[in-house]
């Protein structure tokens, strides 16, 4: 085998060995996303999903049928939510469009209603995915939470300091008309004893008076 051909199984051998190696990396990241309990997607800028966990695959969410199965290459909100329409065609923030153009992480609230009907709150962190010499951006990492009793309480805690601050406004205004009509009592009262002393005094007069 001449020099030539040497070179060419040689750089055929290193392409080989540098795609096992990008596929055993690939693997081992893949256990390590599935081993999160929340679910976990990879978004590129174009919104398809690029890598996901076992969590985000089994998201229990009703689904419209699509004309794919669903897979890496389809749009997040298919992936996660089961729909056809985006997060903003159904009133829901977009935390990739918000990540892009700010380039800063951020958190948003989803409300999902679940396959059985349950309505949970979901906290969204997003964080941007940047690679390449210039550092371009690449996309985000979306991470899901539940927080669905975490909301629950703060709503009722805050229903109760509501209705708290409602009994303590209503009794002080009671309080307030007690007070005004104690000091209305007290001038009937003061009034009522300057009517009686005049009119003694008047009468001690009239006693004087007449012999």
């Amino acid at each position: 085998m001449n020099e030539k051909g040497r070179c060419r199984r040689v750089a055929t051998e290193d392409r080989r060995a540098v795609g096992r190696m990008l596929v055993e990396t690939l693997r081992f990241f893949q256990s390590v996303v599935n081993s999160f309990a929340d679910p976990v997607l990879v978004i590129g800028s174009d919104m398809q999903v690029k890598l996901i966990n076992k969590a985000a695959r089994d998201f229990s969410v009703p689904r419209e049928p699509l004309e794919r199965k669903y897979a890496e290459n389809a749009r997040c909100y298919q992936v996660i939510y089961g729909s056809r329409h985006s997060c903003l065609a159904r009133g829901r923030e977009c935390p990739l469009l918000e990540v892009m153009e700010s380039g800063q992480p951020k958190a948003v609230v989803h409300e999902v209603t679940m396959k059985n009907g349950e309505l949970r709150y979901y906290e969204v962190w997003a964080s941007p995915l940047v690679g390449g010499e210039q550092e371009e951006s690449l996309g985000i990492i979306e991470v899901f939470r539940d927080i669905t009793e975490r909301k629950l309480a703060t709503e009722a805690l805050q229903k109760s300091r509501d209705e708290l601050e409602l009994r303590v406004e209503q009794r002080t205004a009671d309080l307030k008309k007690m007070n005004i009509s104690l000091r209305q009592e007290v001038e009937d009262r003061r009034w009522a004893e300057d009517q009686l002393i005049q009119s003694l005094e008047h009468a001690d007069l009239v006693y004087r008076v007449i012999p």
